[in-house]
């Protein structure tokens, strides 16, 4: 396993006509599960501002990238519970983008209540843009914009696994090459970050969106017990 941080980054929608359940279900069932795996650290749910695509943002810190295939994760993604075959099955969870990470860099200590996301879909343009990315995300924490950056690469570990619970969602899941996560305390910030870092993005493959933080939670929060 690597030394770096895993992440798993998700995006998605739902079906609008079915939002409560699908809310009930990721707050009272499925962010505490996932958190509740061994080796998982955190999980950080947002939904998007400004519209930005897919609606839905959450991702998962863990101990390592290889988290994603241990034997805890997979025996959970092939047991999915009565409550996530009917949010998967009946496609509330929909238009689904997931892919396993390593955190490559990480500038900041603090979290924002808001993160602009920039993920890269082809991975040679990701990397040529890599360097430009960590100069921009200390220059952002330095003028006060940003209060935490990450940069993610995608690894092929974890990203695609087949299990039951990706079988009920009705088709392959979407991936991206790696991101560049930026969090504020403004929401008027996102918009100046957007600006600095178009400059960057180059090519039709990388999508740009805004987000509000909606919960999070910790490992030590989970109450194992419920699980």
């Amino acid at each position: 396993m690597s030394h770096q941080p895993g992440i798993l980054a998700v995006w998605n929608d739902c079906d609008r006509t079915r939002e409560a359940e699908y809310e009930s279900w990721y707050r009272n069932e499925h962010l505490p599960e996932r958190v509740g795996v061994p080796g998982f650290r955190a999980g950080r749910r947002y939904e998007a501002v400004g519209g930005a695509s897919p609606r839905f943002f959450t991702y998962y810190e863990v101990d390592a990238p290889g988290v994603l295939v241990s034997p805890a994760y997979l025996e959970r993604s092939n047991n999915p519970t009565p409550w996530t075959r009917k949010i998967m099955g009946e496609q509330i969870f929909r238009n689904s983008s997931r892919t396993a990470c390593r955190q490559v860099r990480r500038f900041g200590r603090l979290h924002g209540g808001y993160a602009l996301a920039a993920r890269w879909v082809e991975g040679g343009a990701f990397r040529a843009a890599v360097a430009g990315l960590e100069k921009l995300a200390g220059e952002l924490l330095e003028a006060g914009l940003a209060v935490r950056a990450e940069v993610w690469q995608a690894v092929a570990e974890g990203t695609g696994t087949q299990s039951i619970e990706q079988g009920l969602r009705g088709g392959a899941d979407q991936s991206i090459a790696g991101a560049l996560i930026l969090e504020a305390t403004r929401d008027r910030d996102l918009a100046e970050m957007a600006r600095r870092l178009a400059p960057l993005s180059g090519g039709g493959d990388v999508v740009v969106g805004g987000y509000r933080l909606l919960c999070s939670l910790m490992r030590d929060e989970v109450d194992q017990s419920a699980l």
